[in-house]
């Protein structure tokens, strides 16, 4: 009876394993990983060279694991038995009994990166002040800064707020104008508002998150700024409309091949009809003839893209080196702001680009070639406001004047000079 089993059990696996690479021949390999942003392999040429010195094997084991059939639902269902097994973490994240995924706890206090921040933004500080520029910066909520994440209690401790607040409390509060938005999230939602303001797997506001920090920005404006003229809201002038037709995938969920359940967020946009949008003019880049475009290629574009899903930068507006949005209502006032932004901003251009003759939003990350100091000296403004979440305190998102990589770069050509006079 034993001797049966045995070739039952080897007929089952010899018939699996055959099977599986039949159904792999015939069955069209896939180009690229959605999840992984990535190309697979393909199938590897059979050379006697490859053979000879076995890279036709490993090339062929890439193959197999990247070809393999239901590959991403394998993957799928590994995590979901990690965290029914009790898993802290999946893929770095902590996903919460209610399924809510957040990063690692914040556990480095990168005091050297700070102070570098903290040095800079007061040199921009008194460089604004003597062009006579207005300059506001707002500290956007960030959602691990405002969420209770009951992390476990053996997990490092989280420092998010300690960062948050080292920074702020050093940065100067004259003439320049700090607003920390997190206060008064905290204050007026509690922990179950909060989760209709923030989207379940990806690190950013939802619209209405986002709109609720649209309105403590016109606060700030209204009461502090001498060139914004359109005081607070006037919320009957809003409207939301939400989007059923297509299907959000966090960055988060994507990093976790899928396992949130897509219904679980909402798809909306809140639309003004205090200035007339379509008579706005949009360019992608400088204005300029050439750089003309319209809202539909910039926000929201992935609403009317084939496919069934979205992401944040195709549900508003992607990260971008710079756009210029001009409202002909306010050619007569002819006040212009600069926008420096970080993705936490992408859902408020059409919000915020309403209030000034010219709205220019620029992004230091995409930049690296020019800094602000000099775009600055190019073109004239009444207004800076820099929007960044507060989990934005890293020293490079605060490189006004690129002196800070050209610090980098003379280390680098130093290293590489020492390296290279190294005699063995």
């Amino acid at each position: 009876m034993k001797t049966v089993s045995n070739i039952v059990l080897s007929v089952c696996f010899l018939a699996f394993v055959f099977g599986m690479g039949i159904f792999m021949e015939y069955t069209p390999d896939r180009e690229q990983s959605y999840y992984e942003n990535r190309v697979l392999a393909t199938e590897p040429e059979m050379k006697l060279d490859k053979l000879a010195d076995g890279s036709f094997v490993k090339e062929y084991e890439s193959y197999f694991t990247d070809q393999f059939i239901e590959r991403d639902e394998w993957i799928k269902m590994y995590l979901n038995w990690q965290k029914m097994t009790d898993q802290t973490y999946i893929y770095k994240y902590f996903i919460t009994d209610d399924r809510w995924v957040f990063p690692q706890p914040v556990s480095e206090f990168s005091k050297g990166s700070f102070d570098k921040s903290i040095a800079s933004m007061k040199e921009f500080n008194e460089y604004t002040a003597k062009k006579g520029v207005e300059l506001f910066y707002f500290s956007l909520p960030d959602r691990k800064n405002v969420f209770d994440v009951p992390y476990p209690s053996y997990a490092a401790m989280n420092l998010t707020e300690t960062n948050k607040d080292y920074v702020l409390s050093r940065f100067p509060q004259e003439p320049m104008h700090v607003v920390d938005l997190s206060k008064p999230f905290r204050e007026k939602f509690d922990q179950e508002q909060l989760k209709d303001l923030y989207f379940v797997s990806d690190h950013h506001w939802n619209m209405s998150g986002a709109y609720e920090g649209y309105k403590l920005i016109r606060e700030s404006l209204a009461k502090q700024s001498e060139h914004y003229t359109d005081g607070v809201i006037d919320e009957e002038l809003y409207k939301k409309t939400c989007y059923d037709h297509k299907k959000f995938m966090g960055g988060y969920n994507k990093q976790l091949y899928g396992m949130i359940d897509l219904d679980r967020e909402k798809i909306c946009h809140i639309e003004s009809n205090e200035y007339d949008l379509s008579t706005f003019e949009l360019y992608l880049g400088p204005v300029a003839k050439e750089t003309k475009t319209t809202w539909d290629k910039i926000y929201g574009k992935g609403l009317s893209a084939e496919g069934e899903l979205v992401d944040y930068g195709t549900v508003f507006t992607g990260d971008m080196r710079e756009f210029n949005v001009i409202n002909p209502a306010k050619k007569d006032e002819g006040k212009k702001l600069l926008i420096l932004k970080d993705s936490y901003a992408n859902p408020l251009t059409q919000l915020m680009s309403q209030h000034y003759y010219q709205t220019t939003f620029y992004d230091i990350r995409y930049n690296q070639d020019r800094s602000v100091v000099d775009y600055m000296e190019k073109h004239d403004f009444d207004t800076v406001v820099i929007l960044y979440n507060n989990g934005t305190l890293f020293s490079t998102m605060y490189d006004f004047d690129l002196s800070d990589k050209k610090e980098r770069e003379e280390q680098e050509k130093k290293n590489k000079k020492n390296d290279d006079e190294v005699v063995y």
